[in-house]
Formats: C-alpha cells, structure tokens, sequence
C-alpha cells in the first residue's frame, strides 16, 4: 500500500471575492506525478503557492506524513519552481547559484527524506546527469529557456525535497527541449519524486501521470481524477 504522502483537506482558495477552490480534498501518494489543469485563471498556481505555504488558504489544512505543517516546515519537504525560471537565480554565473543549491543542502531539512547533494561530488553528479556541465560559466541570464529550467531543476534536486512542484515549465519551450525536460522529470519521477504540475501541455504528458486533478473554477464538484498504475484519491 502506498503511503500517503501529501494531504489536502477541504481548501478552500478566493481572491477577493472570486472562489477559485471550494473544498478540495486530495490525498497524493509518494511517488506520484500528477498533472494539474484547467482554464487560465481558474487558480492552478494560486492551489500550488498554497501547498508550498506562500500564501495560508481560506479554509482548510494541508498535512505531509499525516502531521499538519506550517508554512516554515512545508519549505523543509516542498520545492516550487515558478514559471520563470530567472526569479530563482541568486548567482551571477550557474556554478555560484549551484553552489549555493549546495550550501543550502548541507544544512539540511526538518521533514525531507530525500538525499541533498550537500557534497561537491555529489552536486558534480547532479551538473553531468542534467548536462549543464558547458553552463558553468555562463550567467543565468544568457541561457536559453530549457537550459535554465534544467539549471534551475538541479539546484532544486540538490537541496533533496521530497515534493516538486511545478507551474507550466513547459512554457516557452519549444519541442525538443519540451521533450528534454520531460525525459528528466520522468526520471525523476520513476526514482520516488513526488510531481504536481500545472500545465496546458498534455501532449506526450498523459502516459506518464499517475493522475490528473481538473479545476474548474467555483465548482467544487468539479476535480476529477485520471487513474494510472499509483493513482490519488480525490473526495
């Protein structure tokens, strides 16, 4: 049985007086990729700002391992790319922000479970397995939109969280490096990483979720679930 790794119980999410999310309830898995869709503004980057416990929802609570976090202890677990990948830099050159992924690897989280990449070695092993070798030198700002998303995905696995989460980082990315990061999240995925993805790009997608979550704005009976070989449970 797998255990349950990330729960989401009644959120409740509005913007003014706009209810994005009435009462979801999910329970995700370790180890599950899951894709998260719907029409834009229908709060696909607002539910995932909320698991990672940028902003507190309305109403509900969010549990990992069956203990209710706070925002400080959700950051131990969860990792959040948003969708420009420049707003993570804080390095002038990709080996100075890698470092950095390093440094704050070694001291290590309060909840995660994963291996952080805390070692120069180790961190090494990481830049050859996302080919971002040839990057070292290179300011942030010089890449292209699929090597930042591979620099900026190797900083986040450094740091060993246990949960990514991803706001469209297909984005602005054209076909073969869609297929690139793809590949990586794949792999990732298959070696235990948990996976929620906002994204309008379900080609090629599909075969590797174990679930889709559908939002449809102020509905709350409105989150479906796509099941594969590790699906969540939705209520």
């Amino acid at each position: 049985m797998e255990v349950a790794e990330l729960e989401l119980k009644d959120l409740h999410i509005a913007v003014g007086d706009r209810h994005l999310i009435e009462g979801l309830s999910a329970t995700i898995e370790a180890g599950s990729f899951v894709g998260l869709v719907g029409a834009n503004g229908c709060g696909k980057s607002l539910l995932l700002q909320t698991i990672r416990g940028l902003r507190a929802p309305d109403r509900g609570s969010i549990f990992y391992k069956s203990a209710e976090l706070a925002p400080k202890k959700i950051h131990d677990v969860c990792a959040f790319a948003v969708q420009d990948p420049l707003s993570h830099f804080v390095g002038v050159s990709v080996e100075e922000d890698l470092n950095f992924a390093m440094r704050t690897a070694a001291k290590g989280g309060a909840c995660a479970d994963r291996e952080a990449a805390s070692t120069r070695e180790a961190m090494d092993k990481l830049i050859d397995r996302f080919g971002i070798r040839p990057l070292l030198d290179r300011s942030p700002s010089t890449l292209s939109g699929g090597e930042k998303r591979k620099v900026l995905l190797a900083g986040i696995i450094a740091q060993g969280a246990d949960i990514l989460l991803l706001d469209e980082p297909f984005s602005a990315l054209d076909r073969p490096a869609c297929s690139e990061l793809l590949e990586l999240l794949v792999e990732l995925n298959r070696e235990g990483l948990t996976i929620i993805m906002a994204t309008h790009r379900l080609e090629g997608l599909l075969a590797h979720l174990t679930h889709l979550i559908l939002l449809q704005e102020g509905q709350a009976g409105a989150y479906l679930v796509k099941l594969q070989t590790r699906p969540a449970t939705l209520q």
